[in-house]
């Protein structure tokens, strides 16, 4: 189950990064800006990998979207 909290984190970390879901997508090997919009919404599941590479190109902890997706954040 995809969680709502990671797909807010996912969308503020890449906003605060000034970038497009396209944007984001294009630097990610595997996801689609519609993947990135599911997830944002709380309706995809992405893989640890996926997260760790948002957080590297957005400036965020991996911890903090991992966790938020182990539903573990604070």
């Amino acid at each position: 189950m995809a969680s709502k909290k990671l797909g807010t984190l996912i969308k503020e970390a890449r906003t605060n990064a000034d970038l497009t879901q396209e944007q984001l997508a294009r630097k990610i090997s595997g996801l689609s800006a519609s993947d990135i919009s599911l997830a944002e919404r709380g309706q995809k599941d992405l893989t640890q990998a996926h997260l760790k590479q948002i957080a590297k190109l957005t400036g965020v902890t991996q911890a903090s979207l991992l966790n938020a997706a182990k539903g573990t954040a604070k």
